[in-house]
């Protein structure tokens, strides 16, 4: 008669935690023991008990807990989380100087790589741009070769050597695929802030989470993101720009600072 017992009560315990793990599973961004008991009509205390012991299951914070599986990252992102993110479409562009105009030629080239397919122009203005466009994901990465690609093709079109140009990248759409996230009942959800548009696709395989800027990025400032492991966009645009007034202001001195010389001059041999 024990074991007949002790047998019955593992079956029912093992029920309410299949119900649990259900219940969690549809809210992968938290949920409390409180909110478990009322949507599986488990005793609250026995919710409690029973998540410390299923496996794949964490603590989030205050009373809040969470399934983790295979492509359900950590709130706290890792130093490389950046090289994680992948992109299908980019276009960089640059300004060519007034005064080597005369170095380039209209150009309009469409180069075919079967996967990736690469239009490279320059106007009779010299705007420059360089659209990559493939079916299948690059890795963030990928933009440093996005970058020497460009850098190459000016300098194969270029009759003379010229200073290369600040280039920027004026579109481009990040996105990162996961395997076992769901959102129920939304088909999307899209945040807008200053810098960036955030997106989240409830797609067939997963969840998908995309980021579109509305900023121009320099390609600097994405290699310098590369480098330092850094995850802050808006930081980084703002470092920058602080950076060029700093130029700008030491330049103008300087400048300020010799027509001040040239005035004592004048002054001196008038006297």
């Amino acid at each position: 008669m024990n074991k007949l017992s002790v047998a019955t009560r593992s079956g029912v315990l093992s029920k309410k935690s299949q119900s649990i793990i259900k219940c969690m599973q549809s809210y992968p961004e938290g949920i409390t023991p409180k909110k478990i008991s009322l949507l599986t009509s488990i005793n609250v205390n026995t919710v409690k008990s029973i998540i410390p012991k299923l496996a794949d299951i964490q603590k989030i914070g205050r009373g809040f807990y969470k399934v983790y599986n295979g492509g359900d990252g950590a709130l706290s992102s890792t130093p490389d989380a950046l090289l994680d993110w992948n992109f299908h479409n980019c276009i960089m562009s640059c300004q060519i100087p007034h005064k080597y105009f005369g170095n380039f030629q209209p150009v309009k080239k469409t180069i075919n790589l079967n996967l990736i397919i690469v239009e490279f122009r320059i106007s009779q203005k010299g705007r420059v741009t360089l659209r990559v466009a493939t079916d299948y994901p690059l890795n963030v990465s990928s933009i440093c070769l996005v970058y020497g690609l460009l850098c190459e093709l000016l300098t194969e079109h270029a009759y003379n050597p010229f200073p290369q140009p600040e280039v920027f990248i004026r579109t481009i759409e990040f996105n990162k695929d996961y395997s076992n996230l769901r959102l129920d009942g939304l088909n999307c959800i899209t945040v807008d802030n200053l810098v960036e548009q955030f997106k989240l696709y409830q797609k067939k395989r997963g969840l998908r989470i995309e980021h579109k800027t509305k900023v121009p990025l320099t390609v600097e400032n994405i290699v310098d993101m590369l480098s330092s492991n850094g995850i802050n966009v808006e930081h980084t645009i703002k470092l920058a720009d602080q950076k060029k007034q700093l130029d700008r202001l030491t330049t103008a001195t300087r400048a300020n600072t010799h027509m001040l010389y040239k005035l004592i001059d004048n002054l001196e041999v008038k006297e």
